[in-house]
């Protein structure tokens, strides 16, 4: 099966089986705005289906740089029954960024037409500002609230239709000059490749093939390895002069208190995010922030809806001396998820201990995920890229080590029992991980002790880490325990978190 992505440029009269993305923002962008960059990644199937593009723009109105709205054409070629799942992420960073890096996104999982060319708007909305949202979701425009990607078909419209109902972006009658601006744009080619792990779309840049099932001319064209990938984005008359006129070019990015107010003096956080210390901060349950910034949960109280309740359920440590296990050189040791990328396998616990309160029968099943995380009571299967802690969303019941979008390494990850009993360690640990989209090097491992319920992270090199969600939650994901003022932080290089249940 062949599909293939191509920015859009005037004068294609040829029918074909496309669907065109049309991404705008209401958000400030441009350079040293909210957004600098976006990023457009385009899979077939869903958010964990085969790679079709990864791409990474620069947004502004100044020479070398493009301006939104922009439009991205993907086209069915000899497969338009599969459905095409499509990400926009708007980054500070004018080099792109990772999902759960991005200020805003927004997804869709739409079908194509046989025969119709329809248009697909994809709004940067001011509510979704912050939002983390399932990769198989997307944000609503007009709510902010998650919801199923698979909503966006109802945005589709055909292009030409003056009596379609209007999307998330502003009506189809400006797109010729937007269609003749965005020429060599985003998307040169998507080719069809199925790469084993995202590792090799890491750089965000251009597209590989393995020659197979897009055997046609399009598939097999060097397009994105000669000097045109090199710097199309900064050259060329096209891109020097064609996005910077007309009225939608000139002012209307400039103007109004969005560019004027708070986005361009610190972080802007979605409720109940709130920005403390610079960092985007759950007040309704960070232990450190419980309700307003610097308003800690003393003697181990859990922070619920914003207000510390309740006795102890776990105290944090991060001064504990605790010594790294090598769960891979212990007897009986056993290596699972080898190369793989969201994904989890489980691995029965071979002693009881304590969980939220709790006891942990001999058995229960921890499901250890690629993306950092050990999910109590869990099952193989594919598993959530990224999602903040608590959350009402499943998986819920973690031990949440580094979660974000990471991939494994051939050495996957180790796992192992150590010690007699009634003093065992059962120890899960994380070989030279890696992060999508990231030069990175991440060794980490859970600690879970037998009979007293104490939980270790222990952390070695963690080089290009960056945020990831960090701590403890309960089953019901009402609560989390972050394991560093808050459950969203950077861990450094040899740092350790001991989790110690209340009385």
């Amino acid at each position: 099966m062949g599909w293939t992505a191509a920015t859009l440029a005037g004068g294609c009269e040829v029918p074909r089986t496309e669907v065109v993305v049309r991404v705008d923002s209401e958000v400030s962008w441009g350079a040293g705005r909210e957004i600098q960059s976006l990023v457009i990644t385009v899979r077939r199937g869903g958010a964990a289906g085969p790679l079709r593009s990864a791409r990474t723009t620069v947004l502004g109105v100044e020479p070398g740089r493009l301006s939104l709205p922009l439009s991205v054409g993907v086209i069915a070629a000899d497969d338009d029954e599969t459905p095409v799942w499509i990400e926009a992420l708007g980054c500070a960073d004018p080099n792109g960024c990772a999902p759960m890096a991005a200020r805003v996104a927004q997804r869709a999982v739409v079908r194509f037409t046989r025969g119709q060319t329809q248009e697909l708007p994809l709004l940067l909305a001011s509510a979704c500002l912050g939002v983390q949202c399932r990769s198989d979701e997307r944000c609503a425009p007009g709510t902010g609230v998650c919801e199923p990607a698979t909503r966006a078909q109802e945005t589709l419209r055909p292009i030409g239709d003056a009596d379609a109902a209007p999307g998330d972006v502003a009506p189809a009658t400006d797109r010729g000059a937007v269609l003749d601006a965005v020429a060599d744009a985003v998307v040169d080619a998507v080719v069809d490749v199925v790469a084993p792990v995202d590792r090799a779309v890491s750089t965000d840049r251009g597209a590989t093939s393995d020659g197979s099932a897009d055997a046609g001319p399009r598939d097999v064209l060097p397009t994105d390895t000669g000097p045109m990938d090199a710097g199309r984005i900064d050259a060329g008359p096209m891109d020097a002069g064609r996005v910077d006129t007309g009225p939608m070019d000139t002012g209307r990015i400039d103007t109004g208190p969005m560019d004027t107010g708070p986005p361009d003096t610190g972080p802007q956080c979605s409720a109940p995010f709130v920005s403390c210390v610079g960092v985007c901060v759950n007040v309704q349950s960070s232990n450190a922030h419980c309700g307003g910034c610097g308003r800690a949960c003393a003697g181990g109280r859990a922070c619920v809806d914003g207000v510390c309740v309740g006795g102890p359920a776990y105290t944090v440590d991060t001064a504990a001396v605790i010594t790294s296990v090598d769960a891979c050189a212990a007897p009986g040791s056993t290596r699972i998820l080898e190369s793989v990328d969201d994904a989890a396998e489980a691995v029965p616990l071979p002693f009881t201990t304590l969980w939220w309160g709790a006891t942990l029968p001999t058995g229960t099943p921890m499901a250890v995920a690629s993306n950092g995380v050990v999910h109590v009571n869990g099952a193989d299967g594919p598993f959530v890229r990224f999602q903040a802690i608590p959350s009402a969303a499943a998986p819920n019941g973690l031990i949440s080590a580094q979660w974000r979008d990471l991939y494994t390494s051939p050495d996957g990850v180790c796992v192992a029992t150590v010690g007699a009993a009634p003093s065992r360690r059962w120890v899960a640990q994380w070989i030279d991980t890696g992060v999508l989209g990231v030069t990175s090097s991440l060794n980490f491992e859970v600690i879970v002790h037998e009979g007293t319920g104490v939980i270790d992270l222990v952390y070695d090199t963690m080089s290009g880490a960056g945020d990831g969600s960090v701590g403890l939650e309960n089953p019901t994901g009402t609560q989390a325990v972050g394991g560093c003022g808050a459950t969203l932080c950077t861990v450094r290089s040899n740092a350790r978190i001991r989790f110690t249940p209340g009385g």
